[in-house]
């Protein structure tokens, strides 16, 4: 009987301290923003942190974004982060849904983003969502 009693305590223990690595692991992205080629965040998938941008993504096909922690998207509709541009503060599941002017929306029109951080101070002229 004993030899259960310090099997269940180890056992316990053992459980005890794996759980907030486990967690932490789990739910812990860091800030970053990820876009998806197709809608509902599904599809090859490409990963951004604060300070990051790239200047060209018009052949990228990109339908959904996911924005973790203190990140931000600032996407441009066109190349060299010109044009029309909005900012995403949250994840977005279908692009086709937000309009970049009245005849098309952000859905396979990103030109380029940049990935900025919460902490940073807003910019005047974005578009916020």
């Amino acid at each position: 009987m004993r030899k259960y009693a310090l099997l269940s305590l180890v056992i316990l223990f053992a459980a005890l301290v794996a759980f907030p690595a486990f967690a932490k692991s789990h739910s812990d992205h860091g800030d970053r923003v990820c876009i998806y080629k197709d809608n509902n965040f599904h599809g090859h998938e490409q990963c951004y942190r604060p300070g990051e941008e790239v200047a060209d993504l018009k052949h990228a096909d990109i339908s959904s974004i996911r924005v973790y922690g203190h990140a931000r998207a600032v996407l441009f509709e066109d190349r060299d982060f010109g044009g029309a541009m909005m900012e995403f503060s949250t994840s977005i599941p279908d692009l086709h849904r937000i309009p970049v002017s009245s005849s098309k929306s952000w859905h396979d029109h990103v030109g380029s983003m940049r990935v900025v951080s919460a902490d940073e101070p807003y910019a005047p002229g974005f578009y916020s969502y």
